[in-house]
């Protein structure tokens, strides 16, 4: 017991002992994310064309990018990591910050990302706005011309920006559910946030009617369709249906 430090000397150790709010204060950024935005930007103008439309057929099937109504809308949204010969996707905000750069395929790795993963990019000009999980479908939206709202993940619905529930209010959200629980159990989530709008499910399940594998989601419908008119035509129909299923609800 005499080897125990005093009680006193004790509490005056721990008092000098950095916070765990010092701590996290104290860590700084192992990477530029500017410098990384710009060595990507700066690469993909070297890579040889046929790499990139490989790359970009590989990610958004080719007999659907020429039918959609802005084929180049996505273009600034591309980078090149020459490290990991994958292209890269960047999310700027609305003054021109660097928010978000994530890597298709690094290693092992989808989507590697740098910045912040909770950033959550929305376009909202019209009375649909469709929302989603996963950086691949903010580059169909970009050609598509919708409105959008995108989560990066699925758990960063939490993040969704309060300003939405006004700008969004009266308006519909089609919710382009992914084909697993992870998404599945967010929906509460999301009808919860967006309590001022009109929330309608889009279940591609349905919609194909066959059952599909887990985890399949807006783009690997875009890509089995093949036609982007037709896209549109599919969701519309959808949308239809089930409006009318929550107006015979409420007769």
């Amino acid at each position: 017991m005499n080897n125990l430090p005093n009680p006193k000397e004790f509490n005056n150790m721990i008092k000098s002992l950095p916070s765990a709010n010092d701590c996290r204060n104290k860590v700084s950024k192992t990477y530029d994310l500017e410098k990384i935005h710009n060595t990507f930007k700066k690469d993909i103008k070297k890579v040889d064309k046929k790499i990139l439309h490989k790359k970009g057929n590989e990610l958004v099937d080719y007999g659907f990018y020429i039918t959609t109504p802005h084929p180049v809308g996505a273009k600034d949204l591309f980078g090149w990591s020459s490290k990991d010969q994958s292209e890269t996707i960047h999310l700027v905000d609305k003054k021109g910050k660097v928010k978000t750069v994530a890597i298709r395929k690094s290693g092992e790795i989808k989507w590697k990302t740098f910045g912040s993963k909770k950033y959550c990019p929305y376009e909202i000009n019209d009375e649909y706005v469709f929302l989603f999980s996963g950086m691949a479908e903010i580059v169909i939206m970009k050609m598509l011309g919708l409105s959008y709202v995108m989560l990066q993940s699925d758990g960063m619905v939490r993040h969704l920006p309060y300003e939405l529930k006004s700008i969004t209010s009266n308006k519909v959200i089609v919710i382009l559910q992914d084909n697993d629980d992870s998404f599945k159990n967010i929906i509460p989530e999301i009808v919860d946030f967006f309590d001022s709008s009109e929330v309608i499910r889009i279940d591609f399940e349905e919609i194909l009617g066959k059952d599909l594998k887990k985890g399949y989601d807006f783009r690997d419908f875009c890509n089995a369709v093949k036609d982007a008119k037709e896209v549109i035509a599919l969701i519309e129909n959808q949308i239809i249906l089930k409006q009318e299923e929550v107006y015979a609800r409420r007769s």
